[in-house]
């Protein structure tokens, strides 16, 4: 089967129930991130050399399976099943909807004033995203790419690309391999980030974290 796939993209939409989302999450993940397996900090801080981000930030993204509870099917509905329709929905960018979505990967990061994210790119997955669960000041995600410029709501991903106008409450699809960082923030900052894994035939992809599957 031939598949085309787009060119690169950052689409962003609204959470329609997003005040409920964040009065049922923001608490049990501030009350997670509370122990400290969960801090990673730079590596030029760290006493032993480990297999993490070279960057100050809360996350459990290295501990996936002690929260994947807290993410229940109507938030996963909410927050990535809905809003992905809506992508599916423009035919340039998705001629060939996939057969079955797999959620591998699913985490939370909270960050703290001067907390930031390092460059890099989600390998291995097809689209990722990013949902904004608490933000109180210009959003500090960037994209970088240099790919020649292919345009997508008023993002030239031909060069660096500032998502400071995309508000709390809004979600952030982009093809995985996109390079993307966070700036330090000023303000405290909580996302929850995911992987997606498109599988274009009948076939079962396989789930590593296991949170969920959505079946187009």
């Amino acid at each position: 089967m031939l598949v085309i796939w787009p060119s690169p993209f950052i689409f962003w939409t609204e959470v329609k129930d997003h005040q409920e989302i964040k009065k049922e999450l923001k608490n049990k993940i501030l009350e997670e991130s509370k122990n400290f397996k969960y801090y990673n900090s730079p590596l030029n801080e760290r006493k032993i050399t480990e297999n993490k981000w070279n960057c100050e930030v809360i996350t459990s993204y290295f501990h996936q399976e002690n929260i994947k509870k807290i993410f229940t099917e109507k938030i996963i509905t909410s927050i990535i099943e809905n809003p992905l329709n809506e992508l599916f929905e423009n035919k340039n960018l998705f001629p060939n909807k996939p057969d079955n979505i797999i959620i591998p990967e699913i985490w939370f990061n909270v960050y703290k004033p001067g907390y930031s994210q390092e460059l890099h790119a989600h390998s291995g997955a097809s689209l990722s995203g990013i949902y904004l669960l608490e933000l109180d000041e210009p959003n500090t995600t960037m994209f970088f790419n240099n790919h020649s410029g292919y345009k997508y709501k008023i993002c030239d991903v031909g060069s660096v690309f500032s998502t400071s106008h995309i508000e709390e409450g809004n979600i952030i699809f982009f093809p995985s391999e996109l390079i993307h960082s966070v700036n330090k923030c000023i303000k405290d900052r909580i996302t929850i980030s995911f992987n997606l894994l498109f599988d274009y035939q009948t076939g079962l992809v396989p789930s590593s974290a296991g949170v969920s599957g959505i079946k187009s």
